[in-house]
């Protein structure tokens, strides 16, 4: 699903590309969709530039951000079943951050600690696309719900490795 929608924003923009903000919205939204449950979405470009990324890694975040949702679903929602998610798209020196966080319950210690055991299979996914393919680093805290920062080194699609 996230690949289709990343396909549709992508194609809406001619395969160029595209603000990290759009994106973003896009990609929640549509998972949201999918969830079929109320979302609220803040999302703050904090960067004084309009941060952009290329196609070819906007499909990889497109699978972060899906996933991240869809994490958000399963464990941050409000008692009312609605999921409140902020989103600040920041820039930090040659790096580009996404911090994403929702009002629910925060990750278990054993996520804080680094100690991924079953279950956190969808996490694991996160910070192997990151990692590899956005040459970033995931960190993940609680902050009146669960926080994950995104530092992205690739956004225009040129492997610095």
């Amino acid at each position: 699903h996230a690949f289709a929608t990343a396909h549709d924003v992508l194609s809406d923009n001619q395969w160029g590309p595209i603000t990290l903000k759009e994106l973003c919205s896009r990609i929640i939204s549509a998972t949201a969709e999918s969830q079929m449950a109320p979302l609220t979405l803040h999302l703050d470009d904090a960067s004084s530039a309009r941060e952009i990324i290329w196609p070819k890694p906007a499909q990889q975040l497109a699978l972060v951000l899906a996933e991240l949702t869809t994490n958000a679903f399963k464990h941050g929602l409000s008692e009312d079943g609605s999921l409140k998610l902020e989103v600040v798209i920041a820039r930090c020196n040659d790096r580009c951050t996404l911090r994403v966080r929702d009002e629910g319950r925060g990750f278990p210690a054993h996520i804080l600690d680094g100690n991924r055991q079953e279950g956190t299979l969808g996490l694991g996914l996160i910070e192997g696309i990151v990692s590899h393919s956005l040459q970033g680093a995931v960190s993940f805290q609680n902050e009146n719900g669960a926080v994950t920062t995104l530092s992205l080194g690739v956004l225009d699609g040129k492997s610095t490795r």
